[in-house]
């Protein structure tokens, strides 16, 4: 049998709540996806890194472009937040 993952007498939670739940766990992750754009980004300055055949250069291209696509959606509603708290 599951266990509950909050106590049964517990008030569910507001949608303000889950929203603020949501941006703090975003803002967790991104440091973790920008350590990842810098080991992806270093290999790049590496001398081994031009004697890779032009298909897998193309490769870490894209996948580069996906990790700061990845940076850029996880910041968005943090800052938008922030947008909209500031022209209250």
């Amino acid at each position: 049998m599951e266990k509950p993952s909050r106590p049964i007498d517990a008030e569910p939670e507001t949608l303000q709540e889950q929203a603020r739940n949501s941006l703090d766990e975003a803002r967790m992750v991104l440091p973790g996806i920008q350590a990842v754009f810098g080991f992806q980004l270093i290999a790049v300055f590496n001398a081994r890194f031009e004697r890779l055949d032009v298909p897998l250069q193309f490769t870490h291209l894209v996948s580069l472009c996906l990790v700061v696509l990845a940076m850029a959606l996880l910041m968005t509603p943090a800052a938008y937040d922030l947008a909209r708290l500031w022209c209250q």
